[in-house]
């Protein structure tokens, strides 16, 4: 039952090859102490010839002599000569086919010959065990003290067989501290297992902690990265107001709001009069200027609630859904702040920079279908207040 429980917990564990080492040992003596003296297997195998029976207890005990070097070369591979070890697993083999080939009377008589092998094997293993034992892990020096406990069972064993000891309890004392050892080893390896599980969570806690924050502080940067871009994406990059991009998305919907009772909108187009030539003549960074400046004049005019765009180049847009606005006094105030702020311009008639305003207002039940209709319409009036002589404002109702 112990090798069987050993076997598996090896196999579930999936631990080095010393422990199914042990677990077959454990096995294979339990099925040798089923043929070997006094002779258990009569109670359960009535008709096996006494031959066969003979046979299998002397190929266990070999077997277990060559599971013992093995778990000794396992062990202690570094330590044992090679030429040890092939003396030994030679012995046994031999004898393992002569077991199998000859007949009790012949097997039995040489079967001591290569038990000395083994015996002489024990203490110079005994000898490295002693010699390097502290350098081994708790694990594989009670793995070491079970096996010895073992052996010695199995010496006194061979004994009793050929009448040389017969003290039944040493064998009983040394199968009992053997089980003692192997329960030692499976709790130490359950408790190295548990300390490692323990140890795992411990670890995957902290990095799902560590996760979680790190996944909460990358959510919080793209938060607000989005919102940064979504400003970014909204604002014109050199006057710093709504560029045409968001101008056109809030046009749409001040558009279909006017379909709804008593909603309004109102349009209103500006342009520089004479703005290439104030490239032309002044530079291009001072034409950015000139608009920046254009820019702070009109918002200090135009109402807190209305969107003011820079539509494109040197014209602008101003969208206002207030139904009580009054936008004539609203374009003539455009026309006059920029006139009054007099930013220099040569080619315009007082020697003045001024704007052109076009400006359409619609209610609900208009005609138009779409919000580029609105727009044509504004620009219309600003053509048509560039084409009266600039500087000044027009303003037309649907």
């Amino acid at each position: 039952m112990l090798g069987i429980f050993l076997l598996r917990f090896s196999l579930l564990t999936k631990t080095n090859k010393s422990s199914y080492l042990l677990a077959a040992i454990c096995i294979t003596f339990a099925i040798r102490a089923i043929f070997a003296r006094p002779f258990f297997y009569s109670l359960i195998f009535i008709d096996m010839p006494w031959e066969y029976a003979v046979r299998i207890e002397a190929l266990t005990t070999l077997f277990i002599m060559f599971l013992f070097i093995m778990f000794c070369q396992e062990l202690l591979s570094r330590y044992i000569r090679p030429l040890h070890l092939s003396i030994a697993y030679s012995s046994v083999i031999c004898q393992s086919i002569l077991v199998i080939t000859a007949s009790p009377m012949l097997f039995q008589q040489t079967f001591m010959y290569c038990f000395i092998v083994y015996i002489d094997h024990m203490p110079y293993c005994l000898y490295i065990i002693f010699k390097h034992y502290h350098q081994l892990d708790a694990t594989k020096k009670l793995q070491i003290l079970a096996i010895v406990c073992l052996a010695v069972a199995t010496i006194h064993d061979v004994f009793i067989v050929y009448q040389v000891r017969n003290q039944l309890m040493l064998i009983h004392f040394m199968l009992i501290a053997y089980a003692l050892l192997q329960i030692m080893i499976v709790t130490k390896k359950y408790e190295d297992t548990l300390k490692d599980v323990l140890q795992l969570n411990e670890q995957v806690t902290a990095l799902n902690v560590s996760l979680e924050q790190k996944v909460k502080e990358r959510t919080q940067e793209l938060v607000t990265l989005n919102k940064k871009l979504e400003v970014l994406a909204s604002k014109d990059s050199l006057t710093g107001i709504a560029n045409c991009y968001h101008f056109d998305r809030r046009l749409t919907y001040y558009f279909e709001e006017t379909r709804k009772p008593d909603q309004a909108l109102t349009l209103f187009m500006i342009d520089l009069d004479y703005f290439k030539q104030y490239n032309d003549t002044y530079g291009h960074q001072a034409g950015d200027e000139l608009l920046i400046k254009v820019v702070e004049t009109l918002q200090r005019v135009i109402p807190s609630d209305a969107l003011f765009a820079r539509y494109g180049g040197e014209e602008f847009a101003i969208l206002s859904d207030d139904v009580h606005l009054d936008y004539e006094r609203l374009g003539n105030a455009l026309t006059y702040a920029v006139e009054k702020a007099a930013f220099t311009h040569a080619h315009c008639s007082k020697g003045i920079a001024t704007v052109s305003v076009g400006a359409y207002h619609i209610r609900f039940g208009h005609a138009f279908k779409r919000p580029e209709e609105l727009i044509i319409a504004a620009d219309k009036q600003l053509y048509k207040a560039k084409y009266n002589g600039k500087n000044q404002s027009r303003f037309s109702i649907d």
